[in-house]
């Protein structure tokens, strides 16, 4: 059982491979350059002005883990700047010892998306600044970064990694059974302001049932692995950045609070056959945590019955804030140090943020969300949600895992303080190599 949980609770940890895995994760097995067609049918209308003087010929290398065939608006940027886009795949398992070998000899990329490990890049010199070549209080990028998210790529002043941000974690529930109920819509409660650790308490309470009488619990309230989004929704965090520093902070009170929260919620036993996302589907489940993903899929399966909703409010959690924290994975854009092109980098980058609509991926976009107005909150909640940075740090998630997020019989307090030696010493450890 210890390993099948031990898998499980992985993906609230390491979201950061779990949170930003491509549309098509099984491109990621070989190495293949991708080639760009000759037709473009984009609208160049979006008061961008291309260098066409500078980049004639040049060629721009960019390192992902999955395929990516070019778009019609990356196809136009070929065409009006004379450049070449150059993506190239390279297998997750070995994509950080690639690019560090390949970045130290010169003939790395440069663009390099290396997600929260990118952290530890900063201090091993793998990646550069971007301030020499754009400026991120500036549009295109001022109204579309996730500012909280580049804060962690941001050292003394200098920023190394620029992202949009993803759709952080939120909870799925299922609109029939609370019509059914007679509760609340969460969605309404969020509305009107009301949507928080106590509100959320009283609906799991009254959405978990014995539907048959029978004495055996038919549908849970609240089930789902994302115990880090409610240490984020109280304004806590497993690391913060502390004058520069990664620093262990689960011992923190509203982190605390978040954990022994957590175990009220009579989540129920996971295993291997029946997890969370299958109880989900078969409606054993009225709320469920977890990422956009799979969302298409859950609105082909319950079309306008799936509801969507932020997770709730903690009470130690910034008031001011709209959305309580989501979590999610971090996929920056960072400058390679060597690269040979950070000027069309950096052009090139400002063209893929700015403002465009690409009308069969908006209507795919409606279609998967369910309404403009979905589509616009989670729009807004990308710009508060917050960075999973543990997987840079060696065995961090193993000790999170291990030492606090398996041991449900001491004192949340006893035991986030006593991991935080060892997982300070894990984070210590992968700056220094």
């Amino acid at each position: 059982m210890k390993k099948v949980i031990s898998v499980l609770i992985a993906a609230l940890l390491i979201t950061s491979i779990v949170g930003c895995t491509p549309k098509d994760p099984q491109s990621t097995t070989s190495e293949k350059e991708v080639k760009s067609s000759e037709s473009v049918t984009a609208d160049p209308t979006f008061g961008f002005e291309f260098n066409k003087k500078d980049f004639q010929g040049k060629e721009l290398t960019i390192w992902t883990w999955w395929d990516v065939p070019l778009k019609d608006y990356q196809l136009l940027f070929e065409q009006e700047t004379g450049a070449k886009l150059k993506f190239v795949n390279i297998p997750m398992e070995n994509y950080q010892e690639r690019a560090i070998t390949a970045i130290s000899a010169a003939t790395g990329p440069d663009i390099i998306l290396p997600e929260a490990f990118g952290l530890t890049w900063i201090a091993k010199g793998v990646v550069q600044p971007w301030n020499d070549y754009l400026d991120v209080t500036k549009a295109p990028f001022a109204e579309k970064i996730a500012k909280t998210l580049v804060d962690n790529f941001t050292k003394d002043g200098k920023v190394y990694g620029v992202t949009g941000g993803e759709d952080p974690y939120f909870i799925y529930y299922n609109k029939q059974l609370f019509e059914d109920e007679g509760q609340d819509d969460p969605l309404e409660l969020w509305k009107a302001g009301n949507w928080t650790w106590e509100t959320f308490t009283e609906i799991n309470k009254n959405m978990t049932l014995d539907r048959n009488t029978d004495g055996v619990i038919d549908v849970y309230g609240f089930d789902g692995y994302c115990v880090r989004s409610w240490v984020l929704s109280n304004g806590g965090l497993d690391i913060t950045m502390i004058n520069g520093k990664p620093t262990y902070t689960m011992d923190d009170p509203r982190v605390v609070k978040a954990l022994e929260f957590y175990r009220t919620l009579g989540i129920p036993a996971w295993t291997e056959d029946d997890d969370p996302m299958k109880r989900f589907e078969r409606q054993a489940v009225a709320m469920m945590g977890w990422g956009s993903w799979d969302m298409k899929k859950y609105r082909d399966l319950m079309g306008e019955n799936l509801g969507v909703v932020p997770f709730p409010m903690g009470p130690d959690c910034d008031k001011t804030l709209k959305f309580a924290p989501g979590s999610v994975g971090i996929q920056p854009n960072c400058l390679a140090t060597g690269a040979k092109n950070p000027e069309l980098a950096a052009h090139y980058l400002e063209w893929d943020f700015w403002e465009r609509v690409e009308p069969e991926e908006e209507a795919l976009a409606l279609a998967m969300y369910g309404s403009e107005e979905i589509k616009d909150m989670f729009k807004l909640m990308k710009q508060s949600a917050n960075a999973d940075l543990t997987a840079a740090f060696g065995n961090t998630p193993k000790l999170l895992n291990e030492l606090i997020y398996w041991n449900a019989t001491d004192s949340v307090a006893s035991i986030t303080q006593g991991a935080k030696q060892a997982i300070q010493a894990e984070i210590d450890a992968a700056l220094a190599q």
